[in-house]
């Protein structure tokens, strides 16, 4: 009897989120996904009852799922498809974190990758920023007036949609839309820790960021080193066409993209991690 929702003010509520569904559906916005749109399409063409599409697309409201594949997969794709960059990531990994020879085997040693590569870390940072585009939820404690005319009221909760907080020109300068792998590098002027919210928004961000970003640093300096990678047709595509119909935080490419994979000659060996005694954390631009 604890939980029983006497008052209905939760059926209320509810309600509000359906009656929001209904104006949203009579009025689609051009940018609206992919997904959205198929999904409501097929309960039209199905009959569905206009009430029941709005609840059903009230669940969209769900966390969303993969991210850590996807964002490796566009920081390999980024990095590949920048020939001068590559080269540049290439020297600091062999220079700062690989040791050994063809005859002995080569180490990556993985606390130097994660302290000395800061231009490899810059480069994936920056995949993230542009292309999250997951939102982090808070609730608001107490009311709270932005700007002196939002008033954001106790009880309710806000959406903070990571691409507009990553591509705000006034956070990130002119360039916000441009890929810049140097963005996050120490002596950059651009780094806006505040305003990277890829892990999520304090006081909660990811716990396994610094494993995810660790493994990801890993696979990243293997193939920098140990391979070539080009499109088997032509050349890389600058923006590809993105699946927005996938339930994820970041978007995959609608078409696959077939690439050649060549091993470098110099650099084909054994190859093995030393993980060392060294606790550092990597200095993540969200901490």
């Amino acid at each position: 009897m604890v939980n029983l929702d006497i008052t209905g003010k939760g059926y209320a509520a509810r309600q509000i989120v359906f009656d929001a569904f209904r104006k949203y559906n009579k009025n689609l916005p051009s940018d609206v996904s992919f997904i959205y749109k198929e999904r409501l399409r097929s309960m039209q063409e199905a009959g569905i009852d206009e009430d029941d599409i709005c609840k059903q697309q009230a669940t969209f409201g769900t966390a969303a799922f993969a991210n850590t594949v996807p964002i490796m997969y566009w920081t390999i794709y980024e990095l590949f498809s920048r020939p001068d960059l590559l080269e540049e990531v290439r020297k600091e990994v062999i220079e700062q974190a690989v040791s050994g020879d063809k005859e002995s085997g080569f180490k990556v040693d993985v606390a130097a990758l994660k302290t000395k590569c800061p231009l490899t870390l810059s480069v994936f940072q920056e995949t993230q920023r542009l292309r999250h585009v997951h939102a982090n939820i808070r609730k608001v404690t107490e009311d709270t007036l932005l700007d002196g005319k939002y008033l954001l009221k106790a009880g309710h909760y806000v959406m903070m949609p990571g691409q507009p907080v990553h591509t705000n020109t006034s956070t990130w300068g002119p360039t916000a839309g441009q890929f810049d792998p140097y963005r996050f590098t120490k002596d950059s002027s651009d780094r806006k820790a505040s305003s990277f919210v890829a892990w999520g928004a304090p006081p909660h961000l990811c716990p396994a960021r610094q494993f995810a970003t660790t493994e990801i640093l890993i696979v990243i300096a293997l193939l920098t080193v140990r391979s070539d990678i080009a499109p088997v047709k032509g050349e890389w595509v600058k923006n590809p066409a993105l699946n927005t119909g996938d339930m994820a935080t970041v978007y995959t490419p609608k078409k696959s993209v077939e690439v050649e994979v060549r091993k470098r000659d110099d650099w084909d060996g054994e190859w093995s991690l030393r993980m060392g005694e060294s606790k550092t954390r990597i200095s993540l631009a969200s901490g």
